[in-house]
């Protein structure tokens, strides 16, 4: 009985650690991902809303930096208490469940709140206000009396994203969007404030391509090595003439459900070779062009015949096109997937498998698929070089890929402490503002050792 009692408490200590952050003893991003996860399944049976509240301190690296890592430990275990102090059970529909469970340190000064079954969006962003004034409240750090800030992204299941990645890329997103205003607000995933049947989204979508709303940003990759730019990742903008302008995280999914995302990734595919084609001629004779593609394009048998079709009709060798895949194209094993992606690494394309350690499965598809790339996701990069968590999964993202002789993109770079730790380990490309935001092809300038926006100047965040 003894011993069983014994291995029972050890079995308890270790599953916490590796699912609890020790610093502020709140869930782990391990355990996010699992909570978050299960509560988007429960919503889906449900019929109900989920809200994601992605929360960034506004100033933290200053305050780290001037006043030591001591000093930011504390206002981080500060911020974790002021954050569960501010979730109401009302908050809540499971009220037996404690508050702490639905509230996780993802890595940094990152903590996300999960809410289920929301009433509405404007509910979510009440909660969300209430924690910001609750971490505005002035701290006493050692002698001195500070007031941190924060800046909170909301986005809402399933309007703004219906899998879990999609929901904390849009919460993501939405965060940044208010650092580039000056921080210290709540903003909604972009365009998502409005909720559109799917033959009202057709109708958009359609009056969008005869109009030219839809236009394609180029965001560069730059060489660990050398700084400069080696790729773009084409990237799809909406500019809606009346609803401004509507973030991916609302109109892809949208565009899923009404069978026409292959539609959107046709139109960037070929966007992309014909931007690739007016320009070649100024770029290295190994560059190249990135473009996401989803599971639907995929699963249409012809997608293998038509990027061979546009890149036999370009300036377009096969090589500088590189695909970036997310596990989700390939998790359910499907034959038909997996025979176009070999015919089209046959051809010489490249696959980049993105968002990488954000799921389950990473490891097996590594092997499965003929991958030219690894992107470590901006999530893993953000708390470098000083979280613990963050450290480890650099570490090992970068060993795993040296080993499979796979070089490695790290996206969301966003300061030179971080551009050190990643090249001085052997990340060989680097991605994010610390080098340029995403650019309108009329305004994107690639030059030897840089890469700008021509007329404005870059701004921390990363484009989607």
């Amino acid at each position: 009985l003894a011993t069983h009692w014994l291995n029972d408490q050890r079995t308890r200590a270790l599953s916490r650690q590796a699912f609890m952050d020790d610093l502020t003893e709140l869930p782990n991003r391990r355990s996010f991902h699992q909570v978050l996860g299960h509560a988007l399944d429960r919503a889906r049976r449900n019929g109900t809303k989920a809200a994601l509240l992605y929360v960034d301190l506004d100033g933290f690296k200053r305050i780290n930096d001037t006043m030591g890592h001591e000093a930011g430990d504390q206002l981080l275990r500060h911020v974790a208490k002021r954050i569960q102090a501010a979730i109401r059970l009302s908050d809540y529909a499971c009220t037996h469940r404690e508050p702490s469970l639905s509230i996780s340190r993802l890595g940094g000064d990152e903590f996300t709140v999960l809410l289920e079954e929301v009433g509405s969006a404007e509910n979510a962003e009440l909660v969300a206000r209430r924690i910001l004034d609750s971490i505005a409240r002035p701290l006493e750090l050692g002698d001195r009396l500070i007031e941190a800030g924060a800046s909170i992204g909301l986005a809402v299941y399933p309007e703004d994203g219906r899998a879990p990645d999609e929901l904390v890329r849009a919460a993501d997103r939405s965060m940044y969007a208010v650092k580039q205003t000056g921080g210290n607000g709540v903003r909604r995933a972009e365009g998502s404030a409005e909720e559109v049947d799917l033959v009202a989204f057709n109708a958009m979508l359609d009056a969008a391509l005869a109009d030219d709303q839809l236009r394609v940003h180029y965001q560069p990759i730059v060489s660990g090595e050398t700084g400069r730019p080696v790729a773009v990742e084409a990237l799809l903008r909406w500019s809606h003439p009346e609803r401004g302008e509507l973030g991916p995280g609302w109109f892809i999914p949208l565009a899923e459900d009404a069978g026409r995302v292959g539609e959107l990734g046709t139109f960037v595919i070929c966007e992309a070779v014909r931007w690739f084609e007016a320009v070649h001629r100024e770029l290295a004779p190994d560059f190249r062009v990135a473009v996401n593609v989803s599971a639907r394009q995929f699963e249409d048998e012809r997608f293998a015949d038509l990027v061979r079709e546009l890149l036999d009709a370009a300036s377009f060798r096969p090589d500088q096109l590189e695909l970036e895949v997310t596990e989700s194209v390939l998790i359910a094993d499907a034959p038909e997937v997996i025979e176009q992606i070999r015919a089209l690494s046959e051809l010489g394309v490249g696959f980049a498998l993105d968002d990488f350690g954000t799921g389950y499965s990473s490891l097996s598809l590594v092997k499965r698929i003929p991958v030219s790339r690894i992107k470590l996701d901006r999530s893993f990069v953000s708390g470098l070089p000083d979280d613990a968590e963050d450290i480890a999964i650099a570490y090992a993202v970068l060993g795993i890929a040296d080993a499979l002789g796979v070089p490695v993109v790290a996206e969301g770079v966003e300061d030179e402490a971080q551009q050190m730790f990643l090249t001085i380990r052997g990340c060989q490309e680097l991605q994010g503002f610390l080098f340029s935001k995403p650019c309108a092809p009329e305004t994107l300038r690639l030059v030897a050792g840089m890469a700008t926006d021509a007329g404005e100047e870059s701004t921390p965040g990363e484009g989607a």
